[in-house]
């Protein structure tokens, strides 16, 4: 019985490698070279691409950044600037001078009616990859 088993595997192996042969004798080598050289290239190129896009989001990290830092510093400094002309505006309205309180309404209305994203559109757009356009801020 032990027998009989061996010869089933061992006849079943032979078909198997048979087949194999077969199937291996119908390919066409110049295909297989051909697929295999395809492979490759595209292996290539997907590694070119990997690293092009890698330093594509460096570069655009970097200017998200300085965009998030300017926008920060712009309205830091306007908000710095307001502050310190409320004070002066309590300390007028203290002192009941009326020419000091509308200076300072005017100093006050002029930054509050300037828009600074206006010129943050203009960096925006000078930082656009390939922009070499020069830059022109009125700060």
């Amino acid at each position: 019985m032990e027998n009989n088993k061996t010869t089933a595997k061992k006849r079943i192996a032979s078909a198997l490698v048979d087949k194999s042969i077969n199937v291996i004798s119908s390919f066409d080598v110049n295909k297989v070279e051909e697929l295999w050289k395809e492979s490759r290239q595209m292996n290539y190129e997907l590694k070119k691409l990997k690293i092009e896009s890698d330093e594509r989001i460096k570069i655009y990290s970097g200017k998200l950044q300085e965009l998030r830092n300017t926008l920060e510093t712009t309205f830091a400094e306007r908000e710095t600037g307001l502050s310190a002309l409320y004070r002066n505006l309590e300390q007028a309205e203290k002192e009941n001078d009326r020419e000091k309180i509308m200076a300072i309404l005017m100093l006050i209305s002029g930054i509050i009616v300037k828009n600074p994203l206006n010129d943050f559109v203009k960096l925006t757009k000078a930082l656009e990859f390939g922009n070499q356009d020069t830059l022109e801020l009125d700060f």
